[in-house]
Parts: C-alpha cells; sequence; structure tokens
C-alpha cells in the first residue's frame, strides 16, 4: 500500500458539495466571513438542523441548509457553543452560550426552549457576564432527556430536573466531556 493509496481510500469523492458562502467580505480589521461552533441534527428530520455560532446566535434551516432563520437576537450575547436537542422531542433544545473556542463572546448560562427555537428561557446554570467563564460542552443523558452535563472552565455541573436546578460535581476546568458508549452512567472528560 502506498500513500496515494491511502489518500485515495480517504477522498469522499462527490459526496460533499459547498453550498457557501463562497465570497469573502473585506474589511477594515482583516478577511472572514464567520465560524460555526457546532451544528445540531433533528433527530427525526433530516432536512432540519441548527448550526451555532461564537458571536451570530443560533441558526435553524428547515430545508437542508437553503433558508436559514433565528430567533436569539434577544439573548444576552450571540455565543452558541454547544446545542442538546431532546431525541424524543426535538421541540426541547438546550443552548450553551458563549464561545468556547476562540473566546469571542463569554457564557451567560444554558437557555432552554420547549417549542422549538422559537422562545427561550434562562436555565438556573447562569453566569456574569463578564465573569471569563466558558460552557465546552452540553450533553443529555438519551435515557433520562431530564439529566444534563455541562463542561465549563469553573467545573462541571449537573441537572436532574431540565435545568431548574443545577449542582457543580468537579471544580476542575473542562474542555470535552462525552459518554462511554453504551453507559449512560460513566462519563469520560479532558481537562
Amino acid at each position: 500500500t502506498t500513500v496515494r493509496d491511502l489518500k485515495r481510500a480517504k477522498d469522499i469523492g462527490d459526496a460533499w458539495q459547498p453550498v457557501g458562502p463562497i465570497d469573502v467580505p473585506a474589511a477594515s480589521y482583516g478577511l472572514g466571513i464567520g465560524r460555526v461552533n457546532v451544528i445540531a441534527y433533528h433527530p427525526t428530520d433530516s432536512l432540519t438542523l441548527w448550526a451555532g455560532s461564537p458571536s451570530g446566535g443560533l441558526w435553524k434551516t428547515m430545508d437542508g441548509g437553503n433558508n436559514w432563520t433565528t430567533n436569539t437576537d434577544m439573548l444576552t450575547n450571540l455565543g452558541i457553543s454547544d446545542i442538546a436537542i431532546n431525541p424524543h422531542n426535538p421541540d426541547e433544545i438546550y443552548l450553551a452560550s458563549g464561545d468556547r473556542d476562540g473566546g469571542d463572546t463569554e457564557s451567560f448560562g444554558v437557555v432552554k426552549s420547549t417549542d422549538g427555537g422559537q422562545n427561550w428561557d434562562m436555565t438556573s446554570l447562569v453566569f456574569n457576564v463578564p465573569g471569563n467563564v466558558q460552557i465546552t460542552r452540553l450533553l443529555m443523558d438519551t435515557a433520562s432527556t431530564e439529566i444534563l452535563y455541562a463542561a465549563t472552565t469553573n467545573g462541571i455541573f449537573k441537572t436532574v430536573d431540565g435545568g431548574n436546578t443545577w449542582v457543580q460535581k468537579t471544580f476542575t476546568s473542562t474542555r470535552d466531556m462525552e459518554f462511554i458508549p453504551g453507559s449512560a452512567d460513566t462519563l469520560l472528560a479532558v481537562t
């Protein structure tokens, strides 16, 4: 097997198509068209997905990416670092606020929608702005969707009642976490 064969084996061919934007606008501070922190998919509708940006809010498409809308312009800031969607009730969505990667916006906490993202309410996990806190990951227990974990630069927080109350489980800055496959009882975390 040659290097060329290995590269060919990884080639995705025509499976991916650019959908834009293609042009990069010029600005006095440099070039850029923005970036996306997270993408989440509707559990049963393949044409519906959400994209969270570091300083542009949450965007939703219901037609596979041809058109996008947002209902997050009224939030404290427009950074979205992670999205958790209830797989049994996709109208229930949680957002981790802030920018986990570049620090463009600080986290003010976790917000929740029960109507598919039309309206947003704060959960009780709230941070002061400025407070230098970033939420880096938001995980929902798929067996019991009232249980969520939020990895932050202040530690890991857990709710067992859909965000009404949160308990701090660790105090170490955590960058990422994931359930061990096949287990809702064990989390792996990266500090």
